[in-house]
């Protein structure tokens, strides 16, 4: 099965890109196509538990929903560790189900292992 990777730094300040990674994600997964999104720098803040339902679009599904189709499908999230930890963001606080704080090596091994590699 071909596989992708998407590396995702941007966060709710910009509601479209906040999609992006889920709406390509989803489109792939339909398309048979194993998929990663790995959050780094901003991309990291969306993933608080709470934060993906202050973040609409106009013509875009609940965002909410949207993740949580993404991963339901089989879809896996990671967040950088430090990212996390620059943001000052309290794990204890909570992310969202399902998702995976993880480092750079975590990153370079995504990199190696999926056969394409995507930066939204």
């Amino acid at each position: 099965m071909p596989s992708m990777l998407i590396v995702a730094s941007h966060g709710p300040e910009v509601a479209e890109r906040s999609f992006m990674p889920f709406i390509v994600g989803a489109t792939a997964q339909a398309m048979d196509v194993e998929t990663a999104v790995f959050f780094i720098m901003d991309g990291v803040v969306l993933m608080q538990k709470g934060m993906a339902k202050r973040v609409r679009a106009p013509g875009y599904p609940p965002l909410e929903k949207t993740i949580q189709e993404f991963l339901e499908a089989g879809g896996k999230i990671y967040i950088c560790s430090n990212s996390q930890s620059f943001r000052r963001i309290d794990p204890k606080r909570g992310f969202i189900e399902g998702v995976e704080i993880a480092g750079a090596a975590k990153l370079i091994e995504l990199i190696h292992e999926y056969d394409k590699t995507v930066y939204i």
